[in-house]
C-alpha cells in the first residue's frame, strides 16, 4: 500500500495540466512535482476485527524556475485533494484535508524555485490487508 501513489493517480486523473508528478523525488526535467510521506507522522491502527484506521501526511513539492508557476501547480494540487474522499488501494476509503499553505523551501544555485504544500491523509480500512 501506498498512500502517496495512490494520491498521485487521483491527482493525475482529475488534472489534466499536472504530469509530472512523482514519487519521493523529482523527474530529470526542471519543472516536476513529487510527493512524499512523512514516516514519523504515520499512525496505524489495526482492530480485533481485522479492520483498520490510520493516519499519513504526504508533502508535495514543486520545484520550477518561474516561482509563480511553482505556486500555482501546488495551490491547484491542494484545491484537487481538499476535503475530498478517494478510493485507496487496498482501504475502502481516504480522507485528505490540505494542512498548510504553499511555502518558500529553497533557491537551488541552478535557478529553480522550490515550494511545498501538506495534506493529512486519513484511511479507513473496512478489510484486513
Amino acid at each position: 500500500m501506498s498512500i502517496a501513489s495512490d494520491l498521485i493517480t487521483y491527482i493525475k486523473a482529475q488534472q489534466a495540466t499536472i504530469t509530472s508528478i512523482n514519487e519521493d523525488q523529482f523527474g530529470s526535467t526542471v519543472n516536476q512535482v513529487k510527493a512524499t510521506s512523512d514516516p514519523s507522522t504515520a499512525i496505524k491502527k489495526e482492530h480485533i476485527d481485522g479492520t483498520t484506521c490510520g493516519t499519513q501526511q504526504i508533502a508535495f513539492y514543486a520545484r520550477n524556475t518561474d516561482p509563480a508557476a511553482a505556486q500555482a501547480v501546488l495551490n491547484l494540487i491542494g484545491t484537487t485533494v481538499d476535503k475530498k474522499e478517494i478510493a485507496l488501494t487496498g482501504l475502502q476509503v481516504l480522507r485528505v484535508q490540505k494542512v498548510s499553505t504553499v511555502s518558500f523551501v529553497n533557491k537551488e544555485t541552478t535557478g529553480e524555485f522550490i515550494y511545498t504544500m501538506t495534506v493529512d491523509v486519513d484511511f479507513d480500512g473496512k478489510n484486513p490487508f
